[in-house]
């Protein structure tokens, strides 16, 4: 904090810069993480020297404390999000491979056995026999191979 920037002998190299633009005061407040590591700077200037009182400072770095939550918050929310959608992604690419590995085994039981109900590439389970009866109720239903057994 500098509370008389044209007498303040460490705010030498800024003070020409800050009196042309009106300054007298400045604080400058740190943003930090939950760690305490800082990733900016809140910057206060005054028009007047002495401005900032000992509960206007303290009002200062509770805003500063606000601040620093708000934009750690936002970032969490960003990696969160970022996070969510490239679960949702890998979810998909999941799912596509179980269902190629769905199909594939169902083509090799049906290839296998072509009465052994199984997922066939019409979705519909089966072999082509039951598949031509998928709308009639199959507890009514005799397949040809179960005729010969009863």
């Amino acid at each position: 904090m500098c509370q008389d920037i044209a007498n303040d002998p460490s705010y030498l190299s800024w003070r020409d810069a800050a009196l042309q633009n009106g300054f007298a005061a400045s604080i400058a407040l740190p943003l930090a993480d939950g760690d305490g590591k800082v990733f900016g700077i809140l910057t206060v200037y005054a028009e007047e020297a002495n401005a900032f009182s000992p509960v206007e400072v303290d009002l200062l770095e509770e805003m500063a404390g606000d601040l620093a939550f708000g934009v750690r918050t936002l970032h969490t929310r960003q990696e969160r999000d970022a996070a969510l959608e490239q679960s949702q992604r890998y979810l998909a690419q999941l799912q596509d491979s179980l269902e190629d590995t769905v199909r594939a085994i169902a083509g090799i039981v049906e290839l296998r056995d072509p009465y052994t109900p199984a997922t066939s590439q019409s979705g519909r389970p089966g072999c082509g026999h039951c598949r031509a009866k998928w709308d009639y109720p199959m507890n009514r239903y005799k397949h040809p191979s179960r005729e010969h057994r009863a």
